[in-house]
């Protein structure tokens, strides 16, 4: 299964994916020696570095759809993020 992940600094990288569980991901990220952990906590997911990234998958033929449904559920992400960050900002999600 292939994926594009957005990280948090803005770069957007494409992957696979070597195991999935439900709240707990692994991938190999293009160009990338080392494979990547992603886990869910609450409704959105993190990096190893607990560094927020938004995902979506896809085939090798529909990048261009799926880029556009990535950026569109990561700024309804980032605004509920948001929201939580100023309703809840002592409160650990994990």
């Amino acid at each position: 299964m292939y994926m594009l992940i957005r990280l948090c600094n803005g770069n957007v990288v494409k992957a696979a994916v070597l195991a999935k569980k439900p709240s707990w991901m692994r991938v190999a990220v293009a160009g990338s020696d080392d494979a990547l952990e992603l886990r869910l906590c609450g409704p959105f997911w993190f990096d190893e570095h607990d560094e927020p990234v938004h995902f979506a998958f896809t085939s090798l033929f529909s990048s261009g759809f799926c880029w556009q449904r990535m950026m569109e559920a990561a700024r309804r992400e980032d605004r509920l993020r948001q929201r939580l960050d100023t309703s809840a900002s002592a409160v650990s999600l994990c």
